[in-house]
């Protein structure tokens, strides 16, 4: 076959192909939509809850702001609250804490967080103490407490306290400075009242806090509800509690 009948027989195949194409009806051919496009959410920066020494971001792929304990602190732990966390000199609180384990509370307005021998951080959620929490404890030791998590507000008296007795009460763990009301011990009986809008309380040299109950039925109520209140021989019962000296302390159907 020469070449120009070779051309003349592809005109005519292509002819015959583009007539089958314009006479084939609409239904017979059905052009697929282009997909439309759908925006992805994009998934939300993850924060620690738990983590170790070293300089953190605070926030978005950081240290999520909140109160934080070194639960396995090897030694004297320090840590920073900072407001650059490229500059360790940037410092918005700091402290060094040799006995017991640290508690800090990262604010959201914190940029970065720095510790050094303080092992790895927790995330302590903190009560509600006037609603949500029912705890209680007839003696605690010296250490670090959150009231509430680990210590119920009240009176507590330690019994020949020594001078080496340092103990406070914190309105925050934000800053070491966030004290309430402090003091040294001395000869003799010691007796600290923590309210239960206290953040936290702490003792060193002291030894072991013994309860001497609530102040108040208020704050009883807020650590402890019972609506029928506490009969005389429960360890939360007070004389003081007893009002009408039925031998029940702060009943509520009162």
């Amino acid at each position: 076959m020469g070449s120009l009948e070779l051309v003349v027989g592809l005109l005519i195949t292509l002819l015959v192909w583009t007539s089958s194409i314009q006479g084939a009806g609409s239904s017979d051919m059905v052009m697929a939509p282009a997909p439309i496009p759908h925006p992805t959410r994009t998934p939300a920066a993850a924060t620690a809850r738990d983590f170790s020494d070293g300089v953190h971001i605070v926030g978005l792929n950081g240290v999520a702001p909140g109160t934080y304990r070194a639960s396995e602190q090897p030694g004297e732990c320090y840590w920073a609250r900072l407001s650059d966390p490229a500059n360790s000199d940037a410092v918005i609180s700091s402290h060094r804490i040799a006995e017991h384990n640290a508690v800090v509370t990262i604010l959201p307005s914190d940029a970065g967080f720095e510790s050094r021998g303080c092992g790895r951080w927790s995330a302590v959620t903190l009560p509600d103490v006037r609603t949500n929490y029912v705890w209680y404890s007839a003696a605690v030791g010296d250490g670090r407490h959150i009231v509430g998590e680990s210590i119920a507000p009240g009176t507590y008296q330690v019994t020949d306290a020594g001078e080496s007795c340092h103990w406070a009460r914190l309105a925050s763990f934000a800053r070491p400075d966030a004290v309430i009301d402090r003091g040294p011990g001395f000869d003799g009986d010691l007796t600290v009242t923590i309210a239960f809008t206290d953040a936290g309380f702490e003792s060193t040299g002291c030894g072991e806090w013994h309860s001497l109950g609530f102040n108040n039925c208020l704050e009883l109520q807020a650590v402890v509800p019972e609506p029928d209140g506490f009969e005389h021989g429960h360890p939360i019962y007070r004389d003081w509690l007893d009002d009408d000296g039925d031998g029940w302390a702060c009943e509520t159907d009162q």
